[in-house]
């Protein structure tokens, strides 16, 4: 009996131990998640100072305008009689935002998808989507 209750303090000063130098599951994972922090804040930051950006973000915009106008012009069609323009407008907006979201964050998306990113800043966000 001795021997079991050895290897399970072993266990729990070895534990204390994993504690104390940061690398236990939970300090592991807490590092983890502030090394992913770090590396989303320094993405989006790198991606404001890249010249394209404002262009694709606008470019972004525009796309989810023009999915705002194809669904309201398929209401209209669909409606003909019922209902008032604003009304088809506000239900065709709903409909838009429930599939792709609102335009500000449709368009940070496509930002993320279609900038190119350049050197070091393509390599990072590789390793990001690695660590997710």
């Amino acid at each position: 009996m001795a021997g079991k209750s050895d290897s399970q303090l072993n266990d729990i000063y070895k534990q204390q131990y994993l504690k104390s130098i940061g690398k236990d599951d939970v300090s592991k994972k807490r590092k983890r998640e502030e090394a992913l922090e770090y590396i989303d804040e320094w993405i989006e930051e790198t991606s404001k100072r890249h010249p394209g950006t404002e262009r694709i973000f606008r470019h972004g915009e525009s796309e989810w305008y023009q999915k705002l106008q194809k669904r309201h012009q398929q209401l209209m069609r669909e409606c003909h009689t019922s209902g008032s323009p604003s009304e088809l407008k506000k239900a065709a907006e709903k409909q838009v935002i429930e599939e792709v979201g609102t335009q500000e964050e449709y368009a940070t998306k496509y930002v993320k998808n279609n900038l190119a990113p350049r050197g070091l800043l393509g390599l990072i966000v590789s390793i990001r989507d690695l660590l997710e």
